[in-house]
């Protein structure tokens, strides 16, 4: 049986916004930039058993996701479930990537390249994406 996949980022890059099909977001307030928020969900269960290993796990970072995004992200673990291509709805272990970037086709295709990647490895039936317009501000003590 095949899994789906979880995982979540932040990232905190330069800022830029673009044009998104649909309809457009009200703009950011002053002194925040329009970023994207892309979050993956990369579920942890192989199929026909075991699960991706926490060696595993930190040599994907380090290979895919910090190269492609090195100014920054987050994960977090967490417990996703899903209903698979054959009706079951299945529970398993998962990773959460996010990462604020800005509004290009160059880290689109990053996110979507980590997301094929680690399918592929891993044998993932999917992998969730998640793609979010945000307004980003950080709180340094500067303002």
């Amino acid at each position: 049986m095949r899994r789906a996949t979880l995982s979540l980022v932040s990232l905190l890059v330069g800022c830029a916004g673009g044009a998104a099909s649909g309809p457009h977001p009200a703009p950011c307030p002053s002194g925040t930039a329009a970023m994207v928020r892309d979050v993956l969900y990369f579920g942890r269960s192989i199929p026909g058993g075991g699960v991706v290993s926490e060696a595993e796990w930190t040599q994907f970072v380090v290979e895919v996701v910090t190269p492609a995004f090195p100014q920054g992200f987050t994960i977090t673990t967490g417990t996703g479930q899903w209903q698979d291509a054959g009706g079951n709805v299945v529970s398993e272990p998962s990773m959460i990537f996010s990462v604020l970037h800005p509004d290009t086709q160059v880290d689109e295709a990053k996110i979507t390249g980590i997301g094929e990647r680690y399918r592929v490895l891993f044998h993932q039936e999917a992998v969730l994406h998640e793609h979010l317009m945000a307004c980003m501000d950080l709180i340094d003590g500067k303002n």
